[in-house]
């Protein structure tokens, strides 16, 4: 599970959120996605908080939540990609 839609100043907020999955036993990430406004710029233009502010808090969250998952799941290798002629 990965808290999502965090209030960014609410440290409250997020471990209630934690603390109702570990109550449920479910596994969270340990990363929160925060309510940030470039998610919601993005969202409407197609485009992720690393395109749009490749710096920012909102980047970074997700880049560590997608260096988790991928240490999660044991991805050692990288798919190939096979283009169409």
């Amino acid at each position: 599970m990965v808290p999502n839609f965090v209030q960014p100043n609410s440290l409250s907020e997020e471990e209630t959120i934690r603390g109702v999955a570990t109550a449920e036993r479910l596994e969270t990430a340990p990363v929160a996605l925060h309510r940030f406004i470039v998610h919601r710029e993005g969202s409407l233009r197609g485009k992720t908080a690393q395109e749009l502010e490749p710096n920012s808090k909102a980047a970074a969250e997700i880049n560590a939540l997608w260096d988790w998952l991928y240490a999660r799941l044991q991805m050692t290798n990288p798919a190939t990609v096979h283009k169409v002629a």
